[in-house]
């Protein structure tokens, strides 16, 4: 379902309602906007997360020139517009043993406090830093928002991953999960 949903107890790095499922790995970005995006404007989100973490999709050049929107500024990417969370590892300059807030830099300052001892480690992806999560913290946000699109630019730890490790989830009420998770 694209509908945008409201949530409240937005959690990262743990699944919403089983106990255990904590993400074991790092997270460099997450971007939530508050309505679905066009498939240009997709995209060009896409490209800029591509290229900032250099991820070697090659975005750019698999979806074309003119098949995605390369303005920033449009894209609230500079300006936050339409963003209403943004956690953004690239912001910390200097190494943290125990990120107690991941501050969120669009406007609406959704703070996410951490639980256990996350990390800010620096050079993580990219030469920029990273959230590192060992497989016990995670963050909460209490505060209720809108969830249209969602981004996040995350790598978890193989050895470790079970398929059902949390990485975004909501608050677990009917029609309002956001929840990734993946595969071996």
């Amino acid at each position: 379902d694209s509908t945008p949903q409201a949530l409240s107890g937005y959690t990262i790095a743990t699944d919403r309602s089983n106990g255990g499922r904590f993400w074991d790995g790092d997270i460099a970005e997450v971007i939530v906007y508050d309505d679905d995006l066009s498939d240009i404007d997709r995209k060009g989100v896409e490209v800029y997360l591509d290229e900032k973490w250099g991820l070697g999709l090659g975005l750019r050049a698999s979806y074309g020139s003119g098949n995605f929107n390369d303005d920033t500024v449009a894209l609230g990417l500079t300006t936050e517009a339409n963003i209403v969370l943004r956690l953004d590892a690239s912001q910390y300059k200097s190494a943290v043993t125990d990120l107690a807030i991941w501050g969120d830099s669009s406007v609406y300052g959704h703070d996410a406090a951490g639980a256990s001892d996350p990390e800010v480690v620096l050079a993580g992806k990219n030469g920029l830093p990273v959230v590192r999560l060992d497989g016990n913290d995670s963050f909460s946000i209490p505060d209720e928002f809108t969830a249209g699109t969602v981004f996040a630019v995350a790598e978890y730890d193989s050895a470790s991953f079970t398929g059902h490790d949390g990485l975004l989830t909501g608050d677990g009420s009917s029609g309002t999960e956001i929840y990734f998770g993946g595969e071996n």
